[in-house]
């Protein structure tokens, strides 16, 4: 018997049969999954090359596991399982028609809400004090009383206050 190992799999063939990183196939090697081995190449490094028998084994295990997960696609979902009277059985459903049903409920909950009312405008400190015929000094100390809204904004590269248009006639 020769120790060539010629029929062997490389590691890179092996992971693109399996569809796994190398990286993983050396882990795999390492908890004994696969049995590996390196073959000797004239002139260059050794090579880790794998055991076909192995990698056949795992890809049948990997195939009767999807086959199984097909077959239970057949079941309901436990996310479309509901004790709500006005959600339709989706068991006589179309598979296809099933998922839209699931995709459109979950946007319809995680789509942003538009505020109740307009935004309020923020405005440069400056341009408020102007538009209001007071110093910036005095917007401050509005601020700073409550008496005006404002937030601090990096804007083009400077850190600058903002108040809320909105609060000027208060001021």
């Amino acid at each position: 018997m020769s120790n060539t190992y010629d029929d062997w799999l490389t590691k890179q063939e092996a992971a693109r049969t399996l569809g796994i990183a190398e990286k993983t196939l050396d882990r795999m090697a390492a908890h004994g999954q696969v049995e590996k081995r390196t073959r000797k190449r004239p002139g260059q490094p050794f090579a880790s090359v794998f055991n076909p028998l192995d990698i056949e084994r795992i890809v049948a295990t990997q195939r009767e596991a999807y086959m199984s997960d097909m077959s239970d696609m057949s079941r309901t979902p436990a996310l479309v399982r509901s004790t709500d009277p006005t959600v339709q059985d989706m068991s006589t459903m179309s598979d296809m028609s099933r998922i839209v049903e699931v995709v459109a409920a979950l946007a319809e909950r995680i789509a942003p809400r538009p505020p109740a009312g307009p935004l309020p405008l923020y405005i440069p400190i400056e341009d408020a004090a102007r538009l209001a015929g007071l110093n910036v000094r005095l917007m401050r100390k509005a601020i700073t009383a409550g008496r005006l809204r404002a937030a601090r904004l990096k804007i083009d590269g400077r850190v600058r206050t903002v108040v809320c248009a909105a609060d000027l006639p208060q001021v």
